[in-house]
């Protein structure tokens, strides 16, 4: 699925689609191992500590899912970090310019749901 990927976003004063994050992946942490397929969902135990209570945190910085995930183990462990798709709109909460203004890093974004795909 392409779907989210053509979300307009604005980073910086300058637009963009969410398909221009830099490497063109999302991620996700979690203190534990969960099946390629597992859909990500605010208060059904996989989504974490990040995440408000209303929606699954993303970042495309694949460091930051690693550190969101041994945060949610409370330190006793590495964690995961799954590839994800969202599924709805996604929130650009923190992000910034990256590949000198011609992409962007979503440090973090916060979405209804998402779908583990790697």
């Amino acid at each position: 699925m392409t779907g989210w990927r053509t979300g307009p976003v604005t980073i910086q004063g300058r637009p963009f689609t969410l398909g221009d994050v830099h490497g063109g992946k999302l991620y996700h942490g979690s203190p534990r191992p969960l099946p390629v397929g597992t859909i990500l969902e605010p208060d059904h135990g996989a989504n974490f500590t990040q995440s408000d209570p209303g929606a699954v945190s993303v970042t495309s910085d694949p460091q930051r899912a690693a550190y969101w995930a041994q945060e949610a183990t409370g330190g006793t462990g590495p964690g995961h970090v799954y590839e994800v798709e969202p599924i709805g709109h996604v929130t650009v909460w923190r992000a910034g310019l990256a590949d000198y203004g011609r992409s962007f890093t979503l440090w973090e974004g916060r979405t209804p749901a998402a779908r583990i795909t790697a």
